[in-house]
């Protein structure tokens, strides 16, 4: 099987309208008619985010990097407070 024969036919281009619709008259200039199955692909755009391949870094510049430090250290220390309180009754 050559090269051309595993060929992907050409796409064509279309524009969805305001509704959501796409003109049967445009569809018919590239011969299309009623009842044809269509396969759409949606092209990424600049609204569209992209997927991520990690999370690092996502909050830089974001958030107070020292406070949250601060609270994770105060979070901690109440989870210690609140076992040993625990251990105590026991």
């Amino acid at each position: 099987m050559s090269s051309a024969e595993n060929a992907q036919p050409p796409g064509v281009e279309v524009v969805v309208a305001e509704d959501g619709s796409i003109p049967a008259e445009t569809l018919a200039k590239y011969g299309f008619r009623p009842g044809s199955h269509l396969r759409l692909v949606s092209e990424p755009t600049s609204e569209q985010p992209r997927k991520r391949k990690s999370i690092m870094g996502i909050l830089e510049g974001k958030i107070d990097v020292e406070a949250f430090e601060e609270g994770m250290a105060w979070g901690k220390q109440d989870r210690i407070n609140q076992v040993m309180r625990e251990d105590e009754t026991q």
